[in-house]
């Protein structure tokens, strides 16, 4: 099964704290052991299809200038990444989300929800029918009585459920040592 990939899914495993936690949880000697098998497990990821991107994951990741987006860049310039483009209903699905958001939470957040790329990922992941791969967790946020609007900010595994589209964890998705072919 194929997964499309939000940014923060190739930024955030690459982040120091986060190189530890794994460095800990797969039982390696170094962060710089745990870089070299996360690189190979993305390239392995993207080359079989595993997961899939978008010209908007390229660009967000592309512009940190760190790890991520060595990688991000070798694997596009390689063509290593399947990218999925806009249908005209990924269009007409991220208009609802959009108005789905503006609709039910605060203009402040749903502010800061469009001038990301989260609605975007959610609405080409409907289009084509696959899971969408975040670190970001499902939780059920809190309706404001006195705003009549849904405190707190817009995240992407609440709108996807919203819109029917599944929503799965970079746990759910990430391979351990040993497999797609490979090891540390």
């Amino acid at each position: 099964m194929a997964y499309l990939v939000d940014a923060n899914v190739m930024i955030t495993p690459f982040a120091t704290p986060s190189l530890h936690t794994l460095r800990l949880a797969l039982g390696y000697s170094s962060t710089d052991a745990v870089v070299e098998w996360l690189k190979q497990w993305f390239t392995s990821a993207f080359t079989s299809g595993h997961l899939v991107g978008s010209r908007e994951l390229i660009g967000e990741v592309e512009k940190r200038k760190d790890v991520a987006s060595q990688l991000i860049q070798t694997l596009a310039d390689n063509e290593l990444i399947r990218l999925l483009d806009p249908l005209p209903a990924t269009f007409d699905y991220l208009t609802q989300i959009e108005a789905f958001v503006r609709a039910h939470f605060r203009e402040h957040q749903a502010d800061d929800f469009s001038r990301g790329y989260d609605g975007w990922y959610i609405a080409l992941a409907k289009t084509y029918g696959i899971p969408l791969v975040t670190f970001e967790g499902l939780y059920l946020p809190q309706y404001r009585q006195d705003f009549r609007k849904i405190d707190g900010k817009v995240r992407i595994p609440f709108i996807a459920w919203v819109f029917e589209v599944e929503c799965v964890s970079f746990y759910q998705v990430l391979s351990p040592p040993g497999t797609l072919g490979i090891t540390a």
